[in-house]
């Protein structure tokens, strides 16, 4: 796709990129927006692969009309996803101008905004969220080698963990076909339930977690960028994030 997208080119072309991710930026933040049902305020994870598709192609085509490389490659699809527990482009982010950091910041702030049950009002708000979008990208990775290692599909053993931390204690590792103590089985039923807390995207199987995978990744990667942007900057990061909420 990417060669399609050079093929492509011109202001028209750009113009219709940057329109559709308007579009479907729009959509996430509506749904995200939108009043929760009971307790349910979860976002499809269509809605987010939709975005992160038009966000990755217009960061494509931005990456190419300033002669960068483009970054991650798109499949045919979209995004394609990253490694599990990889969030970091290609190319080096403190390389990015200080403007088009900020453009990207502003797409990861999207994500930051519609999927992460956060309110960054205060440095100390932020200080949790960062500890916990790495702590459950932690979670995330050992539960892909507890499923690797046991041939049990990551969201069996997820949705295992959900309802033993929802006081199921018939859920137990040896019912979803893992080998574990109980005590650990505990602990990374806590992780999860973390997790289910942070991330606004329903996570009903593998690809809902991938999705959420990614989404953290994203976030992750946003704090990052947030931090060499207020360095650059000299200003604090709560008045940047102030920034952003404005373009919002």
């Amino acid at each position: 796709m990417a060669s399609a997208l050079k093929s492509q080119g011109g202001e028209a072309w750009f113009i219709e990129i940057s329109r559709d991710y308007e579009k479907r930026r729009n959509a996430l933040r509506d749904l995200s927006r939108q009043p929760s049902h009971g307790d349910d305020d979860t976002v499809p994870s269509a809605a987010f692969t939709s975005f992160r598709t038009a966000a990755s192609t217009l960061r494509s085509a931005i990456a190419m009309r300033s002669g960068r490389s483009p970054g991650r490659k798109l499949t045919e699809g979209g995004a394609e996803w990253p490694a599990e527990g990889a969030g970091a482009e290609d190319e080096a982010t403190d390389e990015i101008p200080t403007d088009e950091l900020f453009s990207t910041m502003q797409g990861q702030w999207v994500e930051v905004e519609c999927l992460l049950r956060c309110q960054l009002r205060s440095p100390e708000a932020l200080a949790e969220a960062r500890q916990r979008v790495s702590s459950s990208l932690e979670f995330d990775v050992l539960l892909g080698q507890r499923a690797a290692s046991s041939g049990v599909l990551k969201g069996a053993i997820f949705q295992g963990l959900l309802a033993f931390a929802d006081g199921r204690s018939e859920s137990t590792a040896e019912s979803v076909g893992i080998e574990m103590s109980d005590g650990d089985w505990e602990e990374l039923s806590g992780s999860a339930d973390t997790l289910r807390k942070l991330v606004r995207i329903k996570v009903q199987d593998d690809n809902d977690l991938k999705a959420a995978n990614s989404a953290l990744s994203s976030c992750d990667e946003f704090f990052r960028n947030l931090e060499l942007y207020s360095t650059r900057e000299k200003i604090e990061e709560i008045t940047v994030l102030s920034k952003l909420e404005e373009a919002f």
